[in-house]
């Protein structure tokens, strides 16, 4: 019976998913702007390289080149994550949610469940055409796609973007505002942790912050001294994505709707 009521609520969950416009336009959105700037990004890397630019950068790496645009990428899954939770609140369907699945745990890990499915469906065509689409742009000196460890710097790919999007959830479920959830996230993944980076006393430490460490995932080349590894840094992000999903949980469970 239990396992009967979780399927259902899984379900309705993936119901909502697909029903609410805002998250289709968002999806639609990031998808199709991130395959553009695939192709521009590869053709100007191109260029540069055929002009012998001064501006690329040394020691480029094709292969790397690839994945520059899944920076983009998850602006996109951020909003997805947020929308997921917030949308419910916004409308006041919360409260209807809750009258219909009153055990808050089983409503919010449905609802988890139903969106890091949908975001890791999403992120793997998307990393993967993405990086396609750099790799048409650089033309003749594009990385084939027999390059050791692509394969795996892929998937990890997809599954930054998608605990990205559970991290974004967890935080707007403990926030429960769609404006303040945009406006605390989006810039801690986008320049936040950048900023933290060059700050010599804690250098060090910015390593582990949720977006740079989950980027070592996507990591083509050798690892750098001093750097995370693949493995390391996607378990890192993953410690990250359940953080945040436990304190969502945790506001949930105590707060009124």
């Amino acid at each position: 019976m239990t396992g009967r009521l979780s399927g259902h609520v899984f379900t309705s969950e993936l119901t909502k998913i697909r029903s609410l416009r805002s998250i289709s336009s968002c999806l639609t959105v990031t998808f199709i702007l991130t395959l553009s700037l695939s192709l521009v990004s590869g053709w100007s890397i191109r260029r540069a390289i055929d002009t012998h630019s001064l501006m690329l950068l040394p020691g480029f790496n094709p292969a790397s080149a690839g994945f520059d645009n899944v920076s983009f990428a998850q602006l996109g899954l951020i909003t997805f994550g947020v929308l997921l939770v917030t949308s419910e609140y916004v409308t006041g369907m919360i409260r209807l949610s809750l009258a219909a699945v009153p055990q808050r745990g089983l409503l919010y890990s449905a609802k988890m469940v139903a969106g890091g499915a949908t975001a890791f469906l999403f992120a793997l065509p998307l990393t993967i055409l993405s990086y396609s689409g750099t790799q048409l742009g650089l033309g003749p000196h594009a990385a084939p796609f027999t390059t050791p460890g692509l394969p795996r710097a892929l998937i990890g790919g997809a599954l930054y973007l998608t605990m990205i999007s559970l991290i974004s959830a967890g935080i707007a479920t403990m926030l429960r505002s769609q404006i303040l959830s945009l406006a605390l996230v989006l810039p801690m993944f986008s320049v936040g942790s950048q900023i933290l980076s060059q700050i010599q006393s804690i250098r060090a430490s910015a390593k582990y912050l949720p977006d740079l460490s989950g980027a070592r995932a996507m990591a083509v080349t050798a690892t750098p001294s001093g750097s995370l590894t693949p493995g390391v840094g996607l378990s890192v992000m993953l410690l990250w994505t359940l953080a945040a999903l436990v304190g969502g949980y945790l506001v949930l469970r105590r707060r009124d709707a």
